[in-house]
């Protein structure tokens, strides 16, 4: 039986299912600190497998084009606030409006900003997944 475009294997999907749980774990049950560090580099190090897996196969390249979308914004974000970010780490149990002071964003909504971002980009990955399969799947209309 031939496979369809949409169809994953089953350890991507339970390493999705693991990432969601982790990445809500993060977001509501670790204090702020270590869930800002953790993000942060969670963050970074989803970046660049999602440029890495730009060369695999198809089903992966649109899960990661999809997931550069978000993914971009939040270090594009992190980097524009590195200053106030590395003046918090520097100073994590004083209550500062640190990471996006600019913006009114408290301390302790930080993190929960950010795993949400998180999660935006793999439903976005998935999203674009989707599409992908819709476009293989349409037949091409007779001449």
């Amino acid at each position: 039986m031939k496979k369809s475009p949409l169809q994953f294997s089953l350890a991507a999907l339970l390493l999705t299912v693991a990432a969601v749980a982790g990445d809500l774990a993060l977001m509501t049950q670790v204090p702020t600190e270590p869930a800002y560090v953790s993000f942060f580099v969670t963050i970074i190090a989803l970046t660049a497998f999602a440029l890495i897996g730009l060369g695999g196969s198809p089903g992966l390249r649109a899960f990661c084009i999809g997931a550069l979308v978000p993914l971009g914004v939040l270090v594009y974000f992190l980097a524009q606030d590195f200053r106030s970010i590395a003046f918090w780490l520097e100073h994590p149990f004083k209550d500062y409006d640190y990471g996006g002071a600019a913006l009114g964003i408290h301390s302790k909504s930080l993190p929960r900003l950010l795993g949400a971002g998180v999660l935006l980009s793999i439903t976005v990955g998935y999203l674009c997944v989707g599409f992908r399969w819709l476009i293989v799947t349409r037949e091409p209309p007779d001449a």
